[in-house]
């Protein structure tokens, strides 16, 4: 997710195991951002994690709440065929997301979003500039 991240010009801020998956920076945000790998849908539970990481970021770096955004990336469903999975993210955890001004990211998207930049039919500013603006499911590919 990093080397994919800073293909797309973002600014890896830091990727660790203990405690946050990733942090990284567009020229209008920051992101902090939990990325899984399930065995099916992600569900609300998978939010839970994300409350502290917000408090904590805005307490260690005194940001602003509105150049912080926090983000969802999954790639559901994994063994099963990309053609064959069903919606990534469950009805609740994508209202909650909403409510949270949160983003959720499904990899398949952000696969399709890539092979359209390398085909030139979107470029990667329009990627970031949807990280930046869309709140719940977040679309690439419009």
């Amino acid at each position: 997710m990093r080397l994919v991240l800073s293909d797309l010009d973002a600014k890896i801020i830091t990727q660790t195991k203990d405690k946050v998956d990733l942090i990284f920076e567009t020229e209008n945000k920051r992101f902090i951002a939990e990325v899984k790998g399930l065995k099916g849908i992600a569900t609300i539970k998978k939010l839970s994690q994300m409350y502290r990481w917000r408090v904590d970021e805005l307490d260690n770096e005194e940001k602003s709440i509105k150049s912080l955004k926090l983000l969802l990336i999954c790639n559901t469903e994994q063994k099963i065929e990309p053609r064959d999975r069903k919606e990534p993210f469950h009805e609740r955890t994508i209202d909650e997301a909403i409510k949270l001004g949160w983003g959720l990211l499904s990899t398949l998207e952000l696969f399709h979003a890539l092979e359209k930049v390398a085909s030139k039919e979107i470029d990667k500013e329009q990627i970031l500039v949807a990280l930046e603006e869309q709140v719940g499911v977040i679309k690439l590919t419009k």
